[in-house]
């Protein structure tokens, strides 16, 4: 704490502390023992460093009251925005789970409304034309015949799937697979008998 000097009348400098400096103070003089009165001008001093250093608390109270504030304001915001984009992002989930109810409707509806159509034209779906076809391609070109014949059947069974029932030629279509097949197995056999043969004239 400051300590405040002054002259006594006899000339010794008195030195008084400022918790001691009020108006009306008094200090004794050690060397001529006389009681002096504190200067007004020292209590004057002290009462503006005093003024001073209660401005300058205040000014840092009102500083950190401010900083407070800010920082109590700018939290606000960010749980405001937080909050804001916690529910936009719920509003577009929910927008898009509704996009995805009604498009799945619309695709069941389309399929309830296609499915009637869809099926009565695959029981007048008609294979006998295709196995016409697949028997002239056996008789010209033998091996695009059987891959025709194995494409018609594979496409027929999904039209039988879709009607219910077996659509017109699917029988023309197995005959003709079975020929087809027959010739093949028939090569198979006669080519093992000759590996048969051929290892036992080796043998022999």
């Amino acid at each position: 704490m400051a300590a405040f000097e002054f002259p006594c009348r006899c000339g010794e400098t008195l030195s008084v502390s400022e918790a001691l400096v009020k108006p009306g103070g008094k200090v004794r003089c050690p060397r001529c023992k006389a009681v002096v009165d504190i200067p007004p001008e020292v209590i004057g001093e002290v009462q503006q460093e005093r003024a001073e250093r209660v401005a300058a608390e205040e000014r840092k109270r009102a500083k950190a009251e401010q900083k407070a504030r800010h920082r109590a304001q700018e939290q606000k915001r960010k749980e405001e925005e937080r909050f804001r984009g916690q529910q936009e992002d719920e509003q577009t989930k929910r927008k898009e789970r509704m996009v995805q109810v009604e498009y799945a409707k619309d695709e069941l509806r389309v399929e309830k409304e296609a499915a009637p159509m869809e099926r009565a034209l695959a029981r007048q779906k008609s294979y006998v034309g295709a196995a016409v076809l697949t028997f002239v391609l056996y008789c010209v070109f033998y091996l695009p015949g059987l891959i025709f014949n194995i494409i018609y059947l594979a496409d027929a069974k999904k039209t039988a799937r879709v009607a219910g029932q077996s659509p017109a030629g699917v029988g023309c279509l197995w005959a003709l697979l079975v020929l087809g097949l027959l010739p093949l197995l028939v090569l198979l056999v006669v080519l093992g008998l000759i590996s048969i043969g051929g290892e036992a004239a080796v043998g022999g």
